[in-house]
């Protein structure tokens, strides 16, 4: 039955040939992205808030070992090797995107076996910086020593490019400020009003639990606490909760039906959305199968809110999204069919959700992707009448939030960060 099974994935892989594979995840587990004064003394976020935990590391380093395992070893689209031409990461402006992303990358091309022994470790003078540059007796050593590869243990490093949110228009909508005035309005909705009244109990259960009095709090705090108590209960700093997975799960409800809610307030926004995502996967699908190009992988590190937005804009049912857990991601396959055509097999958190015409699918994207009119005219603040019936935040309240959005984009440049690849021979296989 084994051999089998076995023949019968030889024939489908014969006859379903894969050409292109784009990643698209949310990043992994991370402390709150604010505090709570009441919690102090049971929780420590040493990294600061927002940024990713260890265990939100080891979530993409062990993606990036099943992504080898499939599309390294078993279906050979990539080299063992990493490729520059083959594979492209990038990751939004933020430091939870990018270390997932290069934790990603460090899975999928794990490190070598060390070339360093305890002896030489120990031989402090040979390897250990600074070396004289102008001293080709030394650097003979640390060749002899080390071997040709970048840096001990035969790390080396991949990049992974980041633009600025305001540069941003396929991994964040940031720099279109009617996005953000549609995302903001949500808080002001009957929708969210409903949301919230519908997991209340369940958020007021939790507070109970450490004394805190959720009940006289604005309601449009209710994401902040979720948020908080979710991040801590996967760090393992609140074991009462841990003890309770019905009401954590509850809570993952509470924060996704959020984030939807805000990605839905206006059709606009699965135009907004679908803009650049259009242009960019036409181009790789079209270039895959004519070979212009040699990238057969991208990976793209982004946050919950992105994924949300794609998947409404592409009309996936909404239970795929009732939770979006950490580490939450898009794979979309291009495989060439039997008659010779291509189809896209679209693939959220390992569920295959749909399969279509690669023609049929660039046609769907790009009419989603249609603006009336240049991207700077559609995105200018909407009217409050435009904005669910005159239910837009306050004028002030809206104006901070999209200043304070801004800022954040324009406070970086377009940046390199580097990882590490795995370089030459004895490659580890780590699963």
């Amino acid at each position: 039955m084994l051999i089998f099974s076995f023949f019968l994935f030889l024939v489908c892989a014969a006859e379903n040939p894969l050409k292109f594979v784009a990643v698209i995840i949310r990043h992994g587990a991370r402390s709150p992205l604010t505090n709570l004064t009441e919690l102090k003394d049971k929780c420590s976020w040493p990294t600061g808030l927002g940024e990713l935990t260890p265990s939100g590391q080891r979530q993409h380093f062990l993606l990036g070992s099943l992504l080898r395992k499939k599309y390294i070893t078993t279906e050979k689209l990539l080299s063992p090797t990493y490729d520059s031409s083959e594979v492209y990461f990038r990751s939004t402006h933020t430091h939870r995107t990018v270390m997932s992303t290069e934790s990603l990358a460090f899975g999928l091309y794990p490190d070598g076996l060390s070339l360093l022994n305890d002896q030489q470790l120990g031989r402090r003078e040979v390897w250990m910086p600074p070396i004289p540059q102008t001293t080709l007796n030394v650097s003979e050593k640390v060749i002899t020593t080390l071997g040709k590869s970048g840096m001990p243990f035969n790390v080396s490093s991949i990049p992974v490019t980041s633009f600025t949110k305001i540069n941003d228009r396929l991994l964040m909508f940031e720099s279109c400020p009617r996005y953000i005035q549609y995302r903001s309005a949500y808080y002001a909705s009957e929708s969210y009003n409903k949301t919230y009244d519908k997991y209340k109990k369940h958020l007021y259960e939790a507070c109970d639990m450490f004394h805190i009095n959720c009940k006289a709090s604005p309601h449009t705090k209710a994401f902040f606490y979720a948020d908080y108590f979710l991040a801590s209960e996967f760090d393992n700093q609140l074991p009462q909760l841990t003890k309770k997975p019905d009401l954590v799960d509850q809570l993952l409800r509470l924060y996704s039906e959020i984030m939807a809610g805000e990605m839905s307030m206006d059709p606009i926004m699965n135009n907004i959305a679908m803009h650049d995502f259009a242009k960019v996967f036409e181009d790789y699908f079209e270039n895959a199968i004519s070979g212009k190009a040699k990238t057969k992988m991208v990976v793209y590190g982004t946050h919950d809110s992105t994924l949300v937005a794609y998947l409404i804009a592409l009309a996936v049912d909404k239970k795929y999204y009732e939770k979006i857990p950490y580490a939450s991601n898009i794979i979309m396959e291009l495989r060439q069919n039997a008659e010779g055509k291509h189809d896209v097999h679209f693939i959220y958190n390992g569920d295959e959700i749909f399969k279509k015409d690669k023609d049929v699918f660039l046609k769907e994207i790009k009419e989603l992707g249609k603006l009336n009119g240049k991207w700077e005219d559609v995105c200018k603040l909407a009217t409050n009448a435009e904005v669910s019936k005159g239910q837009v935040l306050s004028s002030s309240v809206a104006t901070v939030f999209l200043a304070a959005s801004v800022l954040v984009g324009v406070m970086g440049l377009s940046i390199f960060y580097v990882r590490k690849k795995r370089s030459n021979n004895n490659h580890l296989l780590t699963l």
